[in-house]
């Protein structure tokens, strides 16, 4: 290993409308905090992000929107 620690952790999912995300976790000073990321359907200039991440919330709450046209490359 490169001596570099490990600060987290995501899974590559398929949500039921066929959209693929990943969801995990990431910790920085002993902070953890559950994330999703999502393709960026918004992209439209080389400028903007090709994913966004967002605060993953609790099954139940309001989930962030799905990309429609997912393609993660990984």
């Amino acid at each position: 290993m490169s001596g570099k620690e490990n600060c987290g952790a995501l899974w590559l999912h398929e949500s039921k409308n066929g959209a693929k995300y990943l969801s995990g976790m990431v910790e920085f000073d002993g902070k953890k905090v559950d994330i999703v990321v999502f393709k960026n359907k918004y992209k439209e200039e080389p400028k903007h992000p090709d994913y966004r991440i967002f605060p993953s919330t609790p099954q139940g709450e309001q989930q962030p929107v799905e990309a429609k046209e997912d393609d993660i490359p990984f």
